[in-house]
């Protein structure tokens, strides 16, 4: 069941669960948010606000998220910078994620909320970042909240994952490079087509990079995805992408119209008469559409 699943995704990430430490981020967390609040009511918060609230305090917990570093952060807790921008941000994301699941109408989304605020409180050069809710609803589909938590910090610091989501991006300004050249190689026509019409790799890939693919295929089709993705990284991403590209080559190569072109891209059929050999291929055959 889905349960065996995040233990498997969790065996694969080497994931290190420390007892406790979670309800013991969160509770500092809730208490950062509500002293914030207080603050702001009684008019005496008078220090800047670091942008997107990313000015780092405390050490992020590397890979390994021991007690010692939990025992560094609690100690600075007081002075952590996660502000009131970032609280009300997560507020707003997990009303939009997975809104027609019953699950996230309900204790998913509490659940959802929680895990986002321990880990914006947890690694402040991070805070939060829209995406992230994504992230984190898939993996609560599949498991408890702590295990969902740490299989985040998994990701974050095992798969390259806490680079997508740094101030800049940077993780996923080189997710796109590598993805420019696999185009430039691999499939030419298709990439001078769309450079021509004004669709770069951002454009074409953000959102499918940030969320590893959850907030465009559907939740219960995305784990076969996310198998692969936990055994060989980024390349199954990669190899999704272009297989999908590669089916949709025709449809693409005649339309000029951007919008008609993401539309293709984004939610199209591919035509069921290529063979399915690939991941890619088989992912790629209509369940690109948004939930």
């Amino acid at each position: 069941g889905q349960c065996k699943r995040l233990r498997r995704w969790m065996s694969l990430a080497d994931v290190r669960v420390e007892p406790h430490l979670y309800t013991n981020i969160l509770a500092c967390a809730d208490e950062t948010e509500s002293q914030q609040k207080e603050d702001l009511q009684a008019g005496t918060e008078d220090r800047e606000r670091p942008e997107e609230g990313r000015e780092a305090a405390l050490p992020s917990g590397g890979r390994e998220g021991t007690k010692a570093t939990w025992s560094a952060a609690s100690a600075g807790a007081e002075s952590k910078d996660v502000t009131d921008r970032v609280w009300t941000a997560i507020n707003l994301d997990i009303g939009r994620t997975y809104p027609t699941l019953q699950f996230f109408r309900g204790e998913g989304k509490e659940r959802l909320k929680r895990i986002l605020k321990a880990y914006a409180f947890y690694d402040s050069d991070v805070g939060y970042v829209q995406g992230m809710n994504f992230l984190v609803a898939v993996l609560l589909w599949h498991g408890t909240e702590e295990q969902a938590f740490w299989l985040l910090h998994a990701m974050m610091n095992k798969y390259g994952v806490r680079e997508m989501f740094l101030q800049g991006l940077p993780g996923l300004v080189k997710k796109c490079f590598v993805l420019e050249q696999l185009l430039i190689q691999r499939l030419p026509e298709i990439y001078h087509h769309l450079t021509e019409v004004g669709i770069s790799p951002q454009l074409l890939a953000t959102d499918w990079f940030l969320t590893i693919y959850a907030y465009s295929v559907p939740i219960a089709a995305l784990s076969d995805l996310w198998d692969h993705f936990f055994e060989e990284g980024w390349v199954a991403l990669y190899r999704l992408l272009l297989a999908r590209l590669q089916r949709l080559q025709r449809r693409i190569c005649e339309s000029r119209d951007l919008a008609e072109l993401m539309n293709i891209i984004k939610f199209a059929t591919p035509p069921p008469e290529v063979p399915r050999q690939t991941l890619g291929a088989a992912i790629a055959s209509g369940v690109m559409a948004t939930t």
